[in-house]
């Protein structure tokens, strides 16, 4: 198919094989549900799973995202594929080869997929698929990232305008190590193409400018880029994106912590609180919860912060359990766990989660920042005695 130049079918299959892998390590995990008439996970959901139980690391997670919807055009037809686009196809699908047979816990854990115990030299000259190999052996180095603005620029965004994927990736990497400049920059570049782009592809555009404008503080702005995204998903789908729903809540926080407007703050947790009923998404659960504490609800919040932490706690039983505890929950589940745990007054579990959390992290210096702050907003709203409250802030 390769060689005969059918970009589409070597897309397609592709998406079939991660489609495949994602299903079966799903399966391994988490095994059969025992309930057929439970809602079956779409390919997505179980993507995020797979992710939120700390299993598919986060440059697997974005190779497996980026071929996924790179999928979605082909079996949609909703545009004609390149031969770049096929490139990127096999090299994302190889990445994920990796993943499943090296690196899944309860996979064949082999020690390589490549013949005489080696990764294959690869001739080069194909910026994209060159550049995801870049990435991926550095773990997403953000130095490496930059080479999309060096002396090849023109070269990348004309590649980026015909796979559209790709930049997505970027630009989401970016936000994630708090670049803001360069985001800012593919969104720039790539908005004029962004319009021509459907269905999944033109959502996460949008969704995106609408996070960077939030980081960025220029909230009226993604307010009304967010606010307009979400009535469209709403008028096109009874389901919302969780992330775009999170987002928008998140706006409506910053503006309130800014003019101090209590009617954003309730739009803030009603939007939350919305997300978190109808997917029991932690992010939005345990955010539900603190805007419940400032909005001076402080049964709902505790309600909600007691359901977040069962659910976070049978997450980590179960990982823990089926990797013989090499694997634990991510940073921020446990950072979110620690939390519901102070919504419950529970100080002591708190602490403990809060110090390994940190530990384990220590390089993570923004995300710990965020977290100190989320805590020390906490601290002045709880009842605690003065040594819990002089220890909780000194972490």
């Amino acid at each position: 198919m390769y060689a005969a130049g059918a970009a589409e079918a070597v897309v397609f299959y592709c998406a079939r094989i991660l489609e495949a892998i994602l299903k079966d390590s799903h399966l391994l995990f988490f095994g059969e549900d025992p309930n057929p008439r439970s809602k079956k996970l779409n390919l997505a959901d179980i993507e995020q799973k797979l992710f939120d139980y700390n299993l598919l690391k986060q440059n697997r997670y974005y190779w497996a995202k980026g071929l996924r919807l790179l999928g979605n055009d082909v079996r949609h037809t909703l545009r004609r594929i390149k031969p770049e686009e096929a490139d990127c196809a096999l090299v994302f699908l190889e990445f994920i080869l990796v993943w499943y047979f090296c690196e899944f816990p309860i996979g064949p854990r082999q020690n390589t997929i490549y013949k005489g115990q080696a990764r294959v030299e690869r001739a080069g000259g194909n910026l994209l698929p060159d550049l995801a190999w870049t990435l991926d052996s550095s773990r997403l180095n953000p130095q490496k990232l930059k080479v999309v603005f060096g002396p090849q620029e023109q070269d990348y965004f004309k590649k980026f305008s015909a796979n559209f994927t790709f930049p997505l990736l970027l630009i989401d990497i970016f936000i994630a190590i708090s670049d803001h400049t360069s985001a800012s920059r593919l969104i720039e570049g790539l908005a004029s193409y962004a319009y021509k782009q459907k269905g999944a592809l033109r959502d996460r555009f949008f969704q995106l400018h609408g996070l960077l404008l939030s980081r960025e503080e220029r909230l009226d702005e993604a307010m009304q880029l967010l606010e307009n995204e979400h009535a469209r998903q709403r008028a096109r789908s009874e389901r919302l994106d969780i992330e775009t729903t999170g987002i928008l809540a998140g706006v409506y926080k910053r503006i309130w912590k800014q003019v101090q407007d209590e009617g954003y703050l309730r739009r803030s947790h009603e939007t939350y609180r919305q997300g978190w009923r109808d997917s029991k998404n932690t992010y939005l659960g345990i955010n539900a919860a603190t805007t419940a504490l400032w909005l001076n609800i402080p049964l709902e919040a505790q309600q909600i912060a007691k359901e977040v932490r069962g659910i976070l706690e049978k997450r980590r039983k179960m990982i823990q359990q089926k990797t013989d505890s090499r694997y634990d929950l991510n940073y921020w589940d446990m950072v979110t766990m620690a939390e519901a745990c102070l919504l419950t007054h529970d100080v002591k579990n708190a602490l403990e989660l809060y110090r390994l959390a940190f530990e384990k992290n220590k390089n993570q210096v923004e995300d710990l920042n965020v977290t100190r702050q989320q805590l020390n907003s906490l601290v002045e709203r709880l009842s605690f005695t003065a040594p819990d409250a002089e220890t909780l802030r000194g972490l």
